[in-house]
């Protein structure tokens, strides 16, 4: 005869069964309920349905502005044209950075590989210097360097560029020993990897808190568009630019 507990554990072991299986089937019954269209007479799996992409600016309370050139592009230039206007007005409430597209597969300067030769890495170096070492005198020595040794020509290029450096005030001897020492090489170098880590290689690209800039470039459409950035625009923003497209000048 079995014993009492033995059939006592069977009897809660087919009732837990059948419980299950009810609840399995008001289940299945409830989301088949739910993904059916008693319309169309079609029924359809859930689907998770993806995050959407903000399709507006991406704000914040300071903006991030980064410019991607190439120091002796023609169309670098002229974005940085564009540019210069729009720093002067927003730079107590914007951070911009000028970044350089070169790579760097070796171990020094000489290594190194940009659209318009070593010239132009040179250049990119010299900027990353002053950045580093005078930083609010950068945008000054761009827009002097664009207007006075802007198409380049190799004979005055080392002239004009100590001439620009002196009229600003510009350490020459500081800036030099960066760019021809370790200083400007490892500026080079991290600036070449940061550039690659971002995926960019096209002269100019304006990327605005990490949104690509499509618009126009003229100083006003990019004081725009910078300040629909930022969570709650400072007065400056109201301040209207030039709406004329600067000409490009020079060769790829």
């Amino acid at each position: 005869m079995m014993n009492r507990g033995i059939l006592a554990g069977i009897a809660i072991l087919i009732l837990a069964v059948i419980v299950f299986a009810a609840i399995l089937v008001l289940n299945f019954g409830n989301a088949t309920n739910a993904n059916c269209n008693t319309q169309t007479g079609a029924c359809a799996l859930p689907t998770t349905q993806a995050t959407p992409v903000p399709t507006g600016p991406m704000k914040m309370a300071r903006p991030s502005v980064e410019l991607y050139v190439m120091s002796f592009c023609p169309y670098g230039v002229q974005m940085e044209n564009a540019m210069r206007p729009v720093v002067a007005l927003l730079a107590n409430s914007t951070d911009f950075r000028v970044r350089y597209i070169v790579s760097v597969p070796g171990t020094d300067i000489s290594t190194a590989h940009s659209l318009h030769g070593n010239a132009e890495v040179v250049e990119d170096t010299r900027q990353l210097c002053i950045a580093e070492k005078d930083p609010e005198k950068l945008w000054d020595y761009i827009a002097a360097f664009n207007s006075r040794c802007y198409p380049v020509n190799a004979t005055t290029l080392s002239s004009c560029q100590d001439s620009v450096e002196t009229n600003l005030g510009i350490p020459r001897d500081s800036i030099s020993q960066c760019v021809a020492g370790s200083d400007g090489f490892g500026l080079l170098k991290a600036e070449a990897s940061a550039v690659d880590n971002a995926g960019i290689s096209s002269s100019p690209t304006l990327i605005i808190n990490g949104q690509r800039y499509s618009g126009s470039r003229t100083p006003d459409a990019i004081r725009q568009a910078i300040c629909d950035h930022f969570d709650t625009a400072p007065g400056s923003c109201a301040t209207t630019l030039s709406s004329t497209t600067a000409s490009a000048s020079g060769n790829c």
